[in-house]
């Protein structure tokens, strides 16, 4: 199931009993610092969200790509992004 939600992430999907949050609202953004995923991570957390994923088209600063390995935020970016845009 897939739900449009508002706050931090765009939407949630749900399958099998497990939640993932997914924000895509700044994928556009030319430089993407730590905070935007910060607020993700802290939303999985309050979800009790089994995944996390953030979708970006420009650069993440290298301390936004290291809290987002440490905290096991998946980074939807590049080729998997694109293929996913074209459907």
């Amino acid at each position: 199931a897939v739900q449009r939600v508002d706050g931090v992430a765009d939407l949630e999907l749900e399958k099998l009993g497990y939640l993932t949050l997914v924000c895509a609202r700044r994928w556009k953004a030319v430089r993407t610092g730590i905070e935007p995923l910060r607020e993700l991570a802290v939303a999985g957390e309050q979800r009790s969200a089994r995944e996390c994923q953030y979708a970006v088209a420009g650069e993440l600063t290298e301390q936004a790509r290291a809290y987002a390995k440490q905290k096991g935020v998946k980074l939807v970016e590049g080729a998997e992004l694109a293929r996913l845009l074209r459907g």
